[in-house]
């Protein structure tokens, strides 16, 4: 069944950092290492970890709106990992093809993850961005130089290096030659920072068409973003690179 808290159609809510890493650390353990859901799973564990390893030395003006980035914005991803497991038809559209073809031999591990980086950063960051920031901030925030926008940036430069230094170099040491440039071409195709930035605006558009809305989730604009995030990360899980094993 569910874990606690990790379904919205209950209404339940994850409300602490350390209640959303326990929920990932029991998906790594349950999962094997294979799975492209582990992949992405463990990569973002490694990457939130990260961040908040930052936000807690300093590297950011305002540590605790990265914490309330953080308790906004996960929370999408295990809600859709429990639908996965326990109401497939309900998961939405962005997170079909990571869940679809996890175990697709064909597919290489950086694909997984940045399919999964795909769903996650294009539709479910948008909609924590919602969740963040007033409607009063949006003019600003559209125009990027609202408050909090020199700390979001921060975290894509945490998330890429993360990428480069910790996660990336294990499969370039696993794969070939050949392979290597079929993953430096997918990757080329992918920008975390510019992702994000496109999350920020899409949130921020949210916001402005619904000032007082308590969540953007299930909203046209919402479907919308779901499926085209979704058609991307479908992109990024294409199998001819693995023909180059």
């Amino acid at each position: 069944g569910d874990a606690p808290g990790a379904s919205r159609d209950r209404g339940d809510r994850l409300n602490t950092t350390a209640e959303i890493s326990g929920h990932m650390r029991a998906i790594n353990a349950e999962l094997p290492p294979n799975d492209g859901v582990a992949l992405f799973n463990r990569t973002y564990l490694l990457s939130r970890e990260n961040v908040l390893a930052a936000a807690d030395d300093g590297y950011f003006s305002d540590r605790d709106y990265i914490y309330r980035l953080d308790r906004a914005f996960a929370p999408y991803w295990l809600r859709a990992y429990y639908l996965s497991k326990n109401s497939p038809l309900k998961v939405p559209a962005c997170w079909k093809p990571t869940f679809s073809q996890r175990m697709d031999p064909q597919l290489l591990a950086v694909q997984h993850i940045v399919a999964g980086l795909t769903a996650h950063i294009f539709r479910d960051l948008s909609l924590a961005v919602f969740d963040t920031e007033r409607w009063i901030d949006v003019p600003r925030n559209k125009l990027f130089v609202g408050k909090h926008f020199n700390d979001y940036n921060g975290v894509s430069d945490i998330l890429v290096r993360t990428m480069d230094e910790q996660v990336l170099p294990e499969f370039r040491d696993t794969y070939s030659g050949e392979v290597l440039l079929g993953i430096d071409s997918l990757l080329a195709g992918f920008s975390i920072r510019l992702a994000r930035v496109d999350a920020w605006d899409r949130g921020n558009t949210m916001r402005l068409k619904s000032p007082f809305g308590a969540s953007a989730e299930g909203t046209v604009l919402d479907t919308a973003f779901s499926v085209e995030a979704g058609v991307l990360a479908q992109g990024f899980l294409t199998p001819p690179l693995a023909d180059l094993l």
